[in-house]
């Protein structure tokens, strides 16, 4: 399986990331979108409301994607990840 990382602040989310997502999802088996939580930023919503904006506008493909909060401190796959290492860090960045 293939699994794709789309980091940001989602703040809030555009059409322009939505495209992004389904853009990744054909070359993706599953795409993780983690939303930051970045202090030196200052959002306009807070960070659940920023996950569950991005749930709503991913909600056509659920099981292809899903949000998740990012904390200050990076991102870790989420338990249950299929690399058998929940705590192992990305290997491989894609920028578009």
């Amino acid at each position: 399986m293939r699994i794709g990382v789309y980091p940001g602040t989602f703040d809030p989310i555009t059409n322009g990331h939505v495209d992004l997502i389904n853009r990744g999802l054909r070359l993706f088996d599953k795409i993780y979108v983690a939303v930051a939580a970045n202090p030196q930023k200052h959002p306009v919503l807070a960070l659940d409301e920023r996950v569950e904006l991005v749930r709503l506008a991913t909600k056509d493909s659920p099981s292809r994607s899903r949000a998740i909060p990012r904390s200050p401190g990076g991102f870790r796959p989420p338990a249950g990840s299929p690399r058998g290492d929940p705590g192992a860090p990305c290997r491989v960045g894609l920028r578009v």
